[in-house]
């Protein structure tokens, strides 16, 4: 049963696209210690955890390394149904994108994604073929760096395509983390298959987000 295949990733992939201009980015320029938070999300379908989404960060000489882990595993009646595992680096240097490698299993399909930054944008080999990704790019691991919600264009950190992404509306609201509510800017996205909502706090620290795919509801909630 496939309930979500490559689609939990692609959280923020989707057709023609028209970015939010204005927004900082969060990522550090070389040389400076100030690092994103580490960030650990649990997956919730119908209420129940089915999953997590782990996303942490070390300094380099050149700038910094994020690096994103998913876990997913759907049971129907004791049963294994669904397995995802995807893990991933990208290797920052200010605000751009100089370097990704990912691996993931999508419930026994394999793929492997390589990205490296040249003079005619980000060039990326997965089970796609190549493509060349815009100089300023994010991937659509990037949900941790509110600058994505500005880009037109993601790199899908699963296949390596590169594909649109459409900001459809931001406003301000409060979003509950752990038992605090938080003032907080949302954005609403839509892709071909699906539509969510995602929250930043105002020190830019991705906080939440739900997805609609398939019909199917899942909420991040993030811990700690």
């Amino acid at each position: 049963m496939r309930l979500f295949r490559r689609d939990i990733v692609r959280l923020a992939a989707g057709s023609l696209a028209a970015g939010f201009v204005g927004l900082p980015t969060v990522v550090p320029a070389a040389g400076t210690a100030t690092l994103p938070d580490n960030l650990r999300f649990a997956i919730r379908r119908k209420g129940s955890v089915i999953g997590s989404h782990q996303v942490s960060f070390r300094s380099t000489d050149a700038g910094m390394i994020a690096e994103t882990a998913v876990r997913m595993k759907v049971k129907i009646a004791f049963i294994t149904a669904f397995r995802y595992s995807h893990d991933a680096e990208e290797y920052w240097r200010g605000d751009h994108l100089q370097l990704l490698r990912s691996s993931t299993d999508d419930d026994g399909e394999k793929f492997r994604v390589d990205g490296q930054a040249t003079a005619q944008g980000i060039r990326v080999s997965g089970t796609e073929g190549i493509a060349i990704a815009p100089a300023d790019a994010c991937t659509t691991d990037g949900l941790w760096n509110r600058a994505i919600m500005e880009r037109q264009t993601v790199i899908d950190a699963q296949d390596g395509t590169v594909v649109g992404l459409l900001v459809k509306k931001s406003a301000r609201g409060q979003f509950k983390v752990g038992g605090s509510l938080l003032d907080a800017t949302f954005f609403d996205i839509a892709t071909p298959s699906t539509t969510g909502r995602v929250w930043y706090d105002d020190s830019d620290r991705w906080i939440g987000a739900s997805f609609e795919i398939r019909g199917e509801k899942l909420d991040y909630a993030l811990e700690g």
